[in-house]
């Protein structure tokens, strides 16, 4: 039986099938792994989370999705952001109807908000620092 969560045989919030798809695409930079996992975790929780929370979960939950865009939009180089790497990822997480539609009835729960900007250093935003990865 299919679930919305699929298979995370590591437990790391991250469907099989997508920490496979970023390290076919992007396994040659570090960086971009991290990035896009970091932006794949924070869509799978929202798509996981769907309508089923309040507004003010969604928009609590929302931040660590901001925090990955914006780490994927500090520690990627301009060929990875050329790609489209954010988007494709995000549409390999929701790439069921059921997932799709779960993913935008967060994002219509979260949105409507003016979120402030994060302030932190980038090693903070992102969990790691992308300046001390080699690629």
């Amino acid at each position: 039986m299919k679930t919305i969560a699929g298979i995370d045989a590591d437990g790391d919030g991250v469907r099989d099938d997508v920490q496979r798809y970023i390290a076919e695409n992007w396994g040659h930079s570090e960086r971009a792994i991290r990035a896009l996992t970091n932006i794949a975790k924070a869509r799978q929780a929202a798509v996981i989370a769907g309508d089923s929370v309040s507004r003010e979960e969604a928009q609590a939950l929302a931040q660590p999705m901001l925090n990955a865009g914006s780490c994927y939009i500090l520690a990627g180089d301009q060929a990875l952001k050329d790609t489209q790497a954010l988007q494709k990822v995000a549409y390999k997480v929701m790439n069921t109807p059921e997932r799709f539609k779960r993913g935008r009835d967060f994002e219509y729960k979260a949105g409507h908000t003016v979120y402030p900007l994060n302030q932190a250093s980038t090693p903070q935003i992102c969990g790691f620092d992308p300046a001390a990865l080699p690629n």
